[in-house]
Order: C-alpha cells, then structure tokens, then sequence
C-alpha cells in the first residue's frame, strides 16, 4: 500500500514506541490499555508523517479510518518487528486494532483533538500550542472571563494566584503529557 521507504519510516515509529513503552520480546501480554496507547501513537505516527499525509489526501473521509487501520496491521505483520515484538502480543495489538468501533473512537478523539481542541488553544495561530497558552486559557476560564474590580476578580485578588497555579499544572500535564510534548513546552499543530 505504501512506499517501501514510508514503511521502513513506520516501521522505525513502531519500534520506537514499543521501545518506550517497555515491550521487548520477551514480554507476552500486555493491558488493553497499553495496547490502545500504541495504537494511538501509531495513528498519529501515519497521520503526521509528510509523505504519509500526501498519501492519505485523496482518500475519502470515510474510507481513511480503514486505509489507516490497514497501514498498522501491515506495519505490525512486518518481518523487522519480530526480534522485537512477541507474537503473542502481536497478536493483542492486531486484535484490538480489528475491533472496528474502539479503532474509530480512537480515530474521531485524534481529529477531535488535532482539530478543534488545538485549534481552540493556538491562541496566536502561529501553530504551535505553549504552556502559556494553555495556562492562559485555563485562568480565562477559571475566572470566567472577567478581571474587574469587586472581590477576588481584582488583579490583586486571591483567585488570580490560584488560577495561574492551576493553569499551569494544567497546562504542564497537558503539553507534556498528554499530548506527548516531553522535553518541549510546546506541540506542534497542522496549520
């Protein structure tokens, strides 16, 4: 389906997030949950890749979670995992992949979250959600939208403090963790 050298490129992908998730071939099981978090990197593995993306272009929105689903069954039947990726797990993955509606639920919070949700938080449109920024968002929120002048609303009051504090736990988990920014504080977004 794909290039030889965009599967070598998966291929990579995919040893590399079994690497970081600890799954070597001595390991013959694996959490559902597991196997869901390197699915999810998969997908977005395939939807980020440049030359992927060109290749997924002129598929039709309905028949991209399928053209996807195959691209990781193919990734994972690859000769080149198996040094590092027992059967029997491969075999978990492979059967969760197939489940056809967790694989789209995956596939809609992945467009949800790279579309509206990052969308949402580049508060700049510069492609690239910061810490601030989602620190910032979250203080908004916290205090409604509005500094003023009555209580705690004030640019001294006590909520202010509190609300950066939280904004920034947030943000942090957010950035870091959850969209996988490790080391950065900032993600990157298809503009």
């Amino acid at each position: 389906m794909l290039p030889e050298e965009q599967t070598k490129m998966l291929t990579k992908l995919c040893i590399d997030i079994l690497n970081k998730h600890n799954i070597t071939n001595e390991v013959h099981n694996i959490s559902k949950e597991t196997a869901l978090v390197i699915i999810t990197d998969l997908i977005d593995g395939v939807k980020n890749g440049v030359d992927i993306t060109n290749e997924l272009k002129d598929v039709s929105p309905d028949d991209k979670p399928g053209v996807i689903i195959k691209i990781i069954l193919d990734i994972l039947s690859s000769d080149e995992l198996e040094p590092y990726l027992n059967p029997e797990v491969k075999t978990q993955i492979q059967n969760f992949t197939n489940n056809v509606e967790v694989m789209n639920g995956v596939l809609q919070f992945i467009n949800f979250l790279n579309s509206t949700l990052l969308d949402s938080l580049d508060n700049d449109g510069n492609g690239k959600i910061t810490i601030e920024e989602v620190e910032s968002d979250v203080v908004d929120c916290l205090m409604c939208g509005k500094l003023g002048e009555d209580g705690c609303y004030k640019s001294d009051g006590c909520c202010l403090p509190f609300s950066r504090k939280i904004g920034n736990i947030v943000a942090k988990i957010f950035i870091k963790f959850i969209c996988c920014g490790c080391d950065k504080n900032y993600i990157e977004r298809k503009v």
